[in-house]
């Protein structure tokens, strides 16, 4: 155990310690660390990591992205990064953190892509902190892990009509919607009645979805061209609750968790290793 000091020019003497093999290796650290605190536009304020975590959620507000995908994002952080980093001082994460960071989390069976995705919020909430000038220096370099899950499943017709007649009622109209139109489930699921009503009597039909609801920005539109679609949506609106504003809706209200049902639908149609996202590629 080493303990490394420093004076910045125009700042009191700081102080922390570290974990080395070797003096010598103490003496790169603490070389290292008179660097980062010479570049720094506030040496000796301490920085913790959950404090770029917060900057990069704010960033992505800011930058107006899809809801969703900032709350997904935040469940994330909160429950693998800030326990395991949060508390550090940002200048204090060095690659072997990282790396310990990696080994933690397949220890606990998180695939490679999981983690890469995990890490990529790290860095993210990094290059926020140099942007924002709080720290000087962005996440050290490391190496991706290797990802080896490409899929290539599609939904056959004998299949498809397995599933419906196996799966609850409330989610025959998305597991249609998804196999025609390789939509994502999530996205699939955040979709209005107000998108598609003024729409529903004109010859061709479609759901115009607003901009601010695009990562685009700009409004998109989805037609509804298969007769199996509509009559999934005409059975729908004799059975939906008028003050639900979703499409997709159980039991009154917006149908959000779909995977017990799921699960049981694949084991009864002898599918157990069909996934959801298989109906992308078939649309």
């Amino acid at each position: 155990t080493w303990e490394l000091r420093y004076t910045p020019t125009g700042c009191k003497r700081l102080s922390k310690t570290i974990e080395a093999p070797s003096r010598k290796e103490a003496e790169d650290v603490l070389a290292e660390w008179r660097k980062q605190l010479d570049r720094q536009h506030n040496p000796g304020v301490r920085v913790p990591c959950s404090y770029l975590f917060e900057l990069h959620l704010a960033d992505m507000r800011r930058t107006q992205r899809d809801a969703k995908n900032i709350l997904d994002q935040e469940k994330k952080i909160a429950k693998h990064l800030v326990p395991f980093f949060g508390k550090h001082e940002a200048s204090s994460i060095r690659r072997v953190d990282i790396n310990k960071y990696i080994d933690q989390r397949l220890s606990k069976g998180a695939k490679p892509a999981t983690i890469n995705r995990e890490l990529a919020n790290l860095r993210r909430s990094f290059s926020c902190g140099v942007e924002q000038q709080v720290i000087a220096d962005p996440l050290p370099k490391y190496r991706e892990l290797k990802e080896d899950n490409v899929r290539e499943g599609f939904v056959e017709e004998e299949v498809y009509r397995a599933m419906l007649s196996h799966l609850p009622r409330h989610q025959h109209m998305l597991f249609c919607f998804a196999r025609y139109l390789g939509i994502r489930k999530g996205e699939l699921l955040e979709f209005r009645w107000d998108w598609l009503l003024p729409y529903w009597h004109e010859a061709e039909p479609i759901i115009k979805i607003p901009g601010r609801y695009c990562k685009s920005g700009k409004p998109h539109t989805i037609p509804i061209y298969h007769p199996e679609m509509r009559a999934f949506i005409e059975m729908a609106l004799t059975e939906r609750n008028p003050e639900c504003s979703y499409l997709f809706q159980y039991r009154g209200r917006q149908l959000k968790n779909t995977r017990t049902g799921w699960d049981k639908a694949r084991a009864k149609a002898g599918v157990p290793e069909l996934i959801f996202h298989d109906t992308r590629r078939t649309a």
